[in-house]
């Protein structure tokens, strides 16, 4: 698997942004048929799903949208968020519904290395982080905040992709679970000490405690 983590990390760093690169897709196609056969032994209609019923075309089209939306989205993240949406393609393929890139499952993918990234980061401080988690959350909560940074500008524009989408009074638990995840996000800051690394003020209970309620209310907003 982490073979296949590293190819797919190489193939993405290779993506020249043309949506008519047929070799790149080529190489898409073969990497994905090798890690079905050699790593999930799949075979039959699972590998057509794969290769034929829009998983292939949707980590083309993410690559490609990422791109086009932050000409500096890191590799790393773009591989991040793309497992996020191989989970949606997963989800659309239970339900029964068509296999493809549609701009929530993009906007969504997109949220959370930003957010991540950031509160991760050693170089923001604590007041810094308290105010985008505050800010953020007012603007998942249906606020029209107006954007004080580069960071906001594009978490806001991509809940408002979200937004268009699934309109909020029509689909409110969409936000519900939004906002899930975000109270999970505030929760998580604990786990950091001022320089980025584990709190030591935490017991290991405490950060599993954190750190499941985060998955689980990630894995409650994919459905």
């Amino acid at each position: 698997m982490d073979r296949f983590a590293d190819q797919t990390i190489l193939l993405i760093k290779g993506f020249n942004g043309k949506h008519d690169d047929t070799l790149w897709g080529s190489r898409l196609k073969s990497l994905v048929y090798n890690c079905g056969v050699d790593i999930l032994d799949l075979e039959g209609t699972s590998m057509s799903f794969l290769l034929e019923e829009g998983f292939c075309d949707v980590t083309y089209d993410f690559t490609a949208g990422s791109r086009e939306f932050d000409a500096c989205f890191k590799i790393d993240d773009i591989f991040q968020s793309l497992r996020n949406a191989w989970i949606m393609c997963c989800i659309q393929r239970l339900m029964g519904l068509k296999v493809e890139m549609t701009p929530s499952v993009f906007a969504y993918s997109m949220l959370y290395p930003y957010t991540d990234n950031y509160l991760d980061h050693s170089s923001a401080s604590e007041a810094e982080k308290n105010q985008l988690n505050q800010r953020f959350r007012r603007r998942l909560a249906g606020e029209n905040l107006i954007a004080e940074s580069l960071l906001e500008n594009r978490l806001f524009r991509l809940v408002g992709i979200i937004e268009e989408q699934y309109p909020r009074r029509q689909f409110p638990m969409v936000y519900e679970g939004l906002l899930g995840i975000q109270t999970a996000q505030e929760r998580s800051v604990q786990q950091l000490d001022k320089r980025g690394g584990r709190s030591s003020k935490l017991s290991g209970s405490d950060i599993l405690d954190i750190s499941i309620e985060k998955g689980g209310c990630s894995v409650l907003a994919d459905g």
